[in-house]
């Protein structure tokens, strides 16, 4: 649940922010690779890495209260 759970919001992050998000959970390269890769600056991979982590953060964040209050109001 937990996993299907972080596809989902990944799922739904911009483009720009997906993809460097998987990169960084399901590769070994570097930011520096990642640049390359995606023909991008590092500051911009970095920049965009840290978007995408506050982003899941947030709404795995709301995720988990919701179900916390349903689990409390079934309860």
């Amino acid at each position: 649940m937990i996993r299907e759970t972080l596809i989902e919001e990944i799922d739904r992050l911009k483009q720009e922010h997906r993809e460097v998000i998987i990169l960084r959970l399901f590769s070994d390269l570097k930011y520096r690779e990642f640049a390359e890769v995606l023909n991008l600056k590092i500051d911009v991979v970095k920049t965009r890495i840290f978007r995408a982590r506050l982003i899941l953060k947030e709404s795995l964040r709301l995720k988990s209260e919701i179900l916390q209050t349903v689990f409390e109001n079934n309860a």
